[in-house]
């Protein structure tokens, strides 16, 4: 287990430096081999795998040649097989759990089954750490993934319950709300996310977007000139900003 973890710590030590996943995986699988049944270990495995996958992707471009949908096919079935192999060996750390279902909505779209898994797998680590506000914010995240934006908006809901200040919950509900047109209640959520969160640059951006929908024009001036601090070369952000002063249309949301 020693020369596992001095493999498995020059893995990630080399993965950071270089931010190249191929340098790094031969010695996480060297730490794997070395102490198979460290889930943290399987995990990190797993993550890398999923990493490589993005990697040959984005290298590949739009027409990736067969050997390298090989690789990329080859790199997905290893990411799932090893973090299902951390919740076989430890069944009980929710956190296996999470990394699953963080495994699944990456391949997805390549794996029905997978796909099809996300919401079970979310519940199964809800119901190993029932307290922990962040993931029925992930499970939101997979509904709103599936487009049950009933079942996202309850789950947002339960997370805030769990942790009221809790800002990533608070504005995907400011969010549906926008999305239904309830906008008095998609202002009420994304402003007490941004007194919890000042500078949440995408709270500001849709609550800028409820004051322009209700004709409120300063405000929402007000809200996209906070954005544009954050995010200076937003071209973008300007037009729709230019677009509000020349008194044109309402911007589409992104």
């Amino acid at each position: 287990r020693y020369v596992a973890a001095i493999e498995f710590a020059r893995g990630i030590s080399v993965m950071t430096a270089t931010k190249d996943v191929e340098q790094g995986l031969p010695l996480l699988i060297a730490g794997v081999s070395l102490d198979p049944q460290n889930d943290v270990y399987l995990q990190a495995l797993a993550s890398a795998y999923i990493a490589r996958a993005n990697a040959l992707v984005s290298a590949a471009g739009s027409a990736p040649a067969a050997d390298i949908q090989k690789k990329v096919a080859d790199a997905i079935t290893s990411a799932v097989a090893f973090a299902e192999r951390a919740t076989q060996v430890n069944p009980a750390n929710a956190q296996n759990w999470l990394a699953l279902a963080e495994v699944y909505a990456a391949v997805a779209p390549f794996n029905a089954n997978a796909a099809s898994s996300i919401v079970a797998v979310y519940g199964k680590a809800a119901s190993l750490d029932p307290v922990n506000p962040a993931i029925p914010a992930y499970l939101g995240n997979a509904h709103l993934a599936a487009k049950d934006y009933v079942a996202a908006l309850a789950a947002f809901e339960k997370s805030i319950a769990l942790k009221p200040d809790y800002a990533p919950a608070l504005f995907q509900i400011g969010v549906l709300h926008y999305q239904a047109s309830r906008m008095e209640k998609a202002q009420n959520v994304l402003e007490q996310a941004i007194r919890i969160s000042p500078d949440y640059a995408n709270a500001l951006y849709f609550l800028g977007l409820v004051y322009e929908k209700q004709g409120d024009h300063a405000q929402a001036l007000v809200q996209f000139e906070r954005v544009l601090k954050l995010n200076p070369e937003n071209a973008e952000l300007k037009k729709i900003m230019d677009d509000i002063r020349a008194g044109n249309n309402t911007p589409k949301k992104k």
